[in-house]
């Protein structure tokens, strides 16, 4: 081999070796960006822990997409994101889908549970309800002049819960109106004396978020009957969730499409782990992934 073709082979071999190193070149799970679509119905919980993430790691950059649950859907199956936040996990169907397509099983948990909140507005005196009640006032046969209001119509969760966990039916009533946000729900039902909402717990829970503390102010939330004890009428929260008593909630899931750690694994080890499931549990969320304990104290 002449002298010159040696060293152009040389030459391309080392360029080949640059590219093979960049490729394998890990990512981390604190440095870099990542895009992700969630469920418009956690968007104050979840952009808490995104900010807390980034906080905690500044290299670390997140966009976060909030949208209708059908929406985030979309985007997994359009690659244009690295995670989806929603209620619902894969069925065996999707996850042999998506692999045939990706080569890789898309990881998936449950992060939180999260509880359905009914509001009413503060002239309101319809401030409990049995089940029963909701589903009669759902289907129009009890409180007929009640105007039902939820985010959107057909492509939210909260739609969906209604129609697959309170009323088991396919069919939207013509009793719910929808609306185009959490944020418009609660502000319909301030001014509306015989409106009742349906929304998130991340969107009126937290007694520590000062959003939550004027939306309190301007409507109250129903007390539902207790699975537990019927003449008990409970509250939607952490402790009522985790006992059984509260019967409106719902899985916060995730599905991570990295097949190695990006920043978006980086969230959802945060969300999975301590930190993240504290921030959960403080904000009222049930934890999904560790056993914080429920106490009885007495302050003295």
């Amino acid at each position: 081999m002449q002298k010159s073709n040696y060293i152009i082979l040389l030459f391309l071999l080392a360029l080949m070796s640059c590219k093979n190193d960049k490729e394998l070149k890990p990512t981390l799970p604190t440095e870099g960006n990542t895009i992700i679509s969630v469920d418009e119905s956690f968007a104050p919980i979840i952009e808490e822990q995104a900010t807390a993430f980034m906080n905690r790691f500044p290299k670390a950059k997140i966009k976060i997409n909030f949208k209708a649950e059908d929406r985030c859907w979309q985007d997994l199956d359009d690659s244009t994101v690295d995670m989806i936040i929603t209620t619902k996990m894969l069925t065996q169907k999707e996850i042999d889908y998506y692999k045939s397509i990706n080569k890789y099983e898309f990881s998936r948990d449950v992060l939180a549970y999260d509880a359905m909140v009914l509001i009413v507005n503060k002239a309101s005196a319809d401030t409990i309800m049995t089940e029963k009640d909701v589903k009669e006032m759902l289907l129009g046969q009890k409180f007929t002049g009640k105007k039902i209001v939820v985010d959107g119509t057909s492509a939210t969760s909260t739609v969906r819960y209604i129609m697959d966990s309170i009323l088991r039916q396919k069919e939207v009533p013509k009793t719910i109106k929808g609306l185009k946000s959490n944020e418009d729900v609660i502000d319909f039902v301030s001014k509306t004396p015989n409106a009742v909402g349906f929304i998130g717990y991340s969107w009126i829970g937290n007694p520590d978020n000062p959003k939550h503390q004027v939306a309190l102010k301007k409507v109250s939330i129903v007390n539902m009957q207790s699975r537990r004890d019927e003449k008990d009428f409970v509250k939607p929260n952490y402790g009522n969730i985790a006992k059984g008593r509260y019967p409106y909630y719902r899985n916060i899931t995730y599905i991570l499409k990295e097949n190695v750690e990006g920043v978006a694994s980086g969230l959802r080890n945060w969300m999975m782990y301590e930190r993240g499931q504290l921030v959960f549990k403080r904000a009222g969320f049930f934890p999904g992934k560790m056993n914080f304990k429920i106490r009885k104290v007495n302050l003295k």
